[in-house]
Parts: C-alpha cells; sequence; structure tokens
C-alpha cells in the first residue's frame, strides 16, 4: 500500500528494492527481492535480473521460491543468449525440483533452447514428453502445438509409436481446488462375432462292389 496502487500499476525493481530496504529480515523482503528480479527481467535488464535471482539463491538457502529464482537464472542467460549456460540451468531445474510446475516451464524452455541450436530431435523428445504428461498440466496443448508446428519442418523426426490417446493430450485444464478429476470414460468391449454355422454336406455313397 505504501507503493501507491493507484499511482504505479506496475511497480519498477526500484520500487520493490525499497520495500527490501526498509524492512530488512521480513518475509516481505525476501518477497520484494524475487518481485524486483522479474520486474528487471520485464524491463529487458537481464544481467540485472539475473545478479538478484542468484541474490536470492544465496540469501535464503532454505527459501520457499527458490525454484522460481533458479528458473530465472536460467531465463536470463536464455534471453542473453548463453544457450549453453541457460541449458545448463533449465537442465538444472529439473534435476532438482522435478515435482515443482517450474520443472515443466524448464523443459518447455530446454525444447525451445535444442531448437535455436539446431538439435530438433532432441527438442520433439522433450514436446512428446509434455503433450503426455498425467496429470495433464497447461503446458500440454503448448507442447502439442509447438510438437505439431516441428514436425511440419522436419517430418522424417514423427514419432512411430502409437498416437496418444485422446484422453490424454485433450484435457488440459486444472479443475477448481477440491474438484475430482474427471474420469474416463469406459468403453464396452467389443465382442468378437459369433461364427457362422457351417452346414455339414451329406456324405458321398458308394457303389457296392459287384461280386464277379
Amino acid at each position: 500500500m505504501r507503493l501507491g496502487a493507484s499511482r504505479v500499476s506496475n511497480p519498477t525493481a526500484a520500487y520493490y528494492l525499497t520495500v527490501r530496504s526498509q524492512y530488512p529480515n521480513t518475509p516481505a523482503a525476501e518477497r520484494a527481492l524475487i518481485l524486483a528480479a522479474g520486474a528487471f527481467f520485464t524491463e529487458g535488464r537481464h544481467g540485472d535480473a539475473q545478479s538478484r535471482f542468484e541474490q536470492y539463491l544465496k540469501s535464503y538457502p532454505t527459501g520457499a521460491m527458490r525454484p522460481i529464482a533458479s528458473l530465472g537464472v536460467a531465463a536470463c542467460l536464455d534471453e542473453m543468449n548463453k544457450l549453453d549456460d541457460a541449458l545448463a540451468g533449465y537442465q538444472g531445474v529439473v534435476s532438482s525440483y522435478g515435482t515443482d510446475p517450474v520443472a515443466h516451464q524448464a523443459k518447455l524452455a530446454m525444447a525451445v533452447v535444442y531448437q535455436a541450436r539446431k538439435q530438433p530431435a532432441q527438442a520433439v523428445k522433450i514436446y512428446e514428453e509434455l503433450s503426455r504428461a498425467v496429470p495433464p498440466t497447461p503446458l500440454n496443448s503448448e507442447a502439442r502445438l509447438l510438437l505439431d508446428e516441428l514436425i511440419k519442418k522436419h517430418p522424417e523426426l514423427a514419432p512411430t509409436n502409437a498416437p496418444v490417446p485422446a484422453s490424454t493430450i485433450l484435457p488440459t485444464f486444472i479443475p477448481p481446488a477440491g474438484a475430482s478429476q474427471p474420469k474416463a470414460v469406459q468403453k464396452a468391449p467389443v465382442k468378437a462375432p459369433a461364427p457362422k454355422a457351417v452346414k455339414a454336406s451329406p456324405p458321398k455313397t458308394t457303389a457296392p462292389a459287384t461280386k464277379p
């Protein structure tokens, strides 16, 4: 409220850093540092953003926003076209926070980096993995679209395995808290057709042998 939300619709990094300096050693200061880094990123000051994300990782070894800060460092390197370092950063996020939503974002970013490095096969592998993610995430559809676009450019990389079931790739929404996931419709088993009755042909009669 002190920042004056009515006057500043999009607070700058300087405003967040002011909060941090005024209220050190508080949860507000911790959050302000992450928001300042994000604001620097939005302003296109990726070097400053990277240093603030790294400052968070150093200052808060058990901070709840470490996954975001780690992803932020990699994204800054990506924006500065340091693709090798960015790729290593994204891989670190996936390895360290595999169950956190940022891991999916890191994987998607890795695929984009692979495309920039002219390595479409690696990108296809990641896009396919994300499009099959269970339970579904908001990135399922985006990964599927990017995969389809890449396959159009490189049809030789089209997956040769069975098609993905629609129930896996179509639901990309996340139900509200407390709501249960929709159950897949069970299809009735297909019965094999009954064998047709085969009419027996009448036995052939053999003419009796004639006595000599």
